[in-house]
Formats: C-alpha cells, structure tokens, sequence
C-alpha cells in the first residue's frame, strides 16, 4: 500500500503529537503479516495476537484540526489506561487508526467505508458536527458498525449501529430555562431560534415549556441571516431582560454585535442553546463578555473527580487543557473496550448489543446509560467565560454557584 501520510496509529506507538502523523498507513490483516515476518525472522518466538483495532474519524488538518487531535490524545490516554489496568481485551490489545477527515464530510464517509470494508475495525469514533455524524450513522447502518458520537442526532437519523454521546438538546433547554428562571430571576425572556437545526428547535421548545408561557414576551424563528436580523430588532422592541439563542457560535457571535450595538444592556444575560465548541469560548474571549451562559458536559472543577483526574493527566502530558470532545473520545473507547470483553467478540452486532445494554457505565462526563433511542442523557452544567477562564454557575438541580 502506498504511504499515507493523513492517517496515524494510536496504541503501537505512544509519542506525544500535537501535528498530523507523517508515516505509513497500515490495515489490521498487513500488520499482522509484517510482524509474523519480522518474528520468524528473528527469535523465532510465537507471533503476538494481533491487535483490536478502532477507527476514530476526525479532522486533523484544516480549521477543526484542535478538535481532531485533541480528541485523538485523548484516546491515546484511554488506550494507555486499558493497558495499565486491564493489559488486552480477549487476550489481544486495542489500537486505533486515525485517518484525517480534513473536516470534509465526503471524507468522512468515504474513509469510514475503507476502515469497515478493508480496514476491518470493530467500532468507529467520530462525527464532532451533525453532517460528518449523519454520514457516520448511514454507514454504520449499511455494514452493522457501531459508531459512538459525541454529536447530537434525532432519533430518525441514529439508526440501530449508531449511539450518541452528545447532550439532548431538550435537556439544554430545561437546564437554561430552570437557570434564567430560578438563578436569574428573568421575567420578560426573547427566544432566537434557526429553522434550519433541528437540535436548535428541540432546544428551544424544552426552554419554553420548563420557562412558563408567561415570561416568554418573544418568540420567533428564522432561516436565512437577513431574517435575522430584522428578527433582532423585534425581540430588542420588547425589551427582554434575557435573550435565549438557538443557532451556531458563528450566529451567536453576530447576534451579541448586533445586540449590544443595538444598546441592550451590557448585563442583560444571552443564553446559547448550542453545543460547546471550541469557537465557543474563543468568541466569549474575544469579547469579553461574562454574561454568556450555555451547557456543557465536560467540566473539571472538583465536582467529578475522574474528570479533574483526566484534565490534569491530560494538561500535564499535552499542555493544554482538554476539550469536551476530547473527553467523550476517551469515554468511547473505553465503552468500546468494555462491550468488547462483554460480548467475547469484535463481532458489530454482538457488541452493538453490548453497548446498548450498559447500565450507568461510569464515563468522565457521569454515568452513561444509554436510552431506548441510543441517546444518553447526563449531568449538565451552565458555565460562562470570565477572565478567559470557563466558570460553573449551575449545574442539573444545582443552586447558584456564581
């Protein structure tokens, strides 16, 4: 096979990285036969068991490559923690190859395809945004893979291979809503909603049923970015004292220009129905603004002990701190290791099964029990920006921590 140079090996070798591996790409079947070779050519010692090996798809160039690698150090954590406490998996250790997604999602599909058909993987990691996740599902579906994203997808678009470690948006809306209620004392609430999400849409409906009719002076939604912002002069015509938004980070980042430019108060909350991304929190930064909120899964404050462990493993081996996709990347490989030993196979469908029967698997993120529709739901938290560090202001049936 010729070299390939977008794709890196995680679990035979264990240098540290931060740039996109240059070397050769090796399939499960051929690296068996190199090392056969390479032992009757030596010692003549009995050939090892060849490795279990997982495919984590994700960009590792382009302008998501952060979330790619950062994701792809934390699985080299996760490999090094099944071997330090468990050894191997079925008397064979567990490897994961990283081919480079580029951010495209034609890419996306196309590699999860090699990795399924010539590859022979027994599970795939990946799709850090709905398009590479629902690329991913469809191809689990086709060749009975399981996938394990840490993207959000409705139910429709999960199918039976596919589960997510991504918060329901519906639990972000309940969360933020019990928040600008019960924390921010909000009486007169304007939503922003983008038509086109349908996770930005489950949100938003969750927020307005837990809010109460009653606060909610204005609602409406939008699809292209001129409606929108005739929609920002309407909801600033009620004067809201809190604005919920439901979109990208790149909208919300507009919204809060508009808004502010706009005079709405410097200390009237925008609440972000959003995932967290790296984007995220560098346009909180950027601007400065501490009356952000938005959810995430992944917090290291002392209040998970396994997360604080695995942040601070992850800082001092990496020098930075982890991302919440990093987190979730380390929790599927381990709920991969795990289904593995339980089925006594690296069979798709019988570890399908095992993985859709784990009950409060304890992950970095809380325990993970999967539901009916392959979605978890798990603790969340509201967290802002300030000072360009990430604060805990409440967490599912928390007080207010500010």
């Amino acid at each position: 096979m010729a070299p390939n140079p977008k794709t890196m090996r995680t679990g035979l070798n264990s240098a540290q990285r931060r740039e996109p591996a240059q070397g050769l790409m090796f399939f499960p079947h051929q690296l068996g036969i190199a090392l056969t070779l390479l032992l009757l050519a030596g010692c003549g010692e009995k050939a090892p068991p060849p490795p279990i090996y997982l495919g984590h798809i994700a960009p590792r160039t382009g302008s998501q490559r952060d979330v790619g690698l950062g994701a792809a150090d934390a699985i080299l954590l996760a490999v090094e923690t099944i071997r330090a406490t468990e050894g191997q998996v079925l008397d064979r250790p567990i490897a994961v190859v990283h081919p480079d997604s580029q951010g495209n999602p034609d890419a996306v599909e196309s590699e999860a395809v090699r990795l399924a058909t010539v590859g022979h993987v027994v599970g795939l990691i990946g799709g850090y945004e709905p398009e590479s996740a629902e690329r991913l599902a469809r191809i689990a579906q086709q060749y009975k893979l399981p996938v394990i994203t840490p993207t959000w997808l409705p139910t429709q678009t999960l199918g039976h291979f596919t589960f997510s470690l991504g918060a329901p948006p519906a639990d972000r809306g309940k969360l933020l809503a019990d928040f600008a209620v019960k924390t921010l004392a909000a009486k007169r609430l304007a939503i922003l909603t983008d038509s086109r999400r349908a996770d930005a849409i489950a949100a938003t409906t969750a927020f307005r049923g837990a809010a109460g009719k009653q606060v909610v002076a204005f609602a409406e939604e939008f699809a292209s970015d001129d409606r929108l912002k005739e929609l920002i002069q309407q909801a600033l015509a009620v004067e809201p004292d809190l604005l919920l938004f439901a979109g990208t980070s790149a909208d919300l980042d507009r919204v809060r220009r508009q808004l502010r430019q706009a005079k709405l108060p410097e200390q009237t909350p925008l609440l972000f129905a959003g995932a967290d991304t790296p984007e995220l929190s560098a346009l909180v930064d950027a601007a400065a603004d501490p009356f952000i909120y938005w959810t995430t899964l992944f917090v290291a404050d002392g209040s998970q002990p396994p997360a604080q462990e695995f942040a601070r493993r992850y800082e001092q081996r990496f020098g930075q701190p982890p991302l919440p996709a990093s987190a979730q990347s380390h929790d599927a490989v381990l709920l991969f290791a795990e289904a593995i030993r339980r089925a006594k196979s690296g069979q798709g469908d019988k570890v399908r099964e095992e993985l859709a029967g784990f009950q409060d698997f304890q992950g970095l993120t809380g325990p993970i029990r999967w539901e009916k529709n392959q979605a978890v739901g798990r603790p969340l938290h509201v967290v802002h920006r300030k000072d360009r560090q990430q604060a805990v202001v409440r967490g599912a049936g928390d007080g207010d921590k500010r």
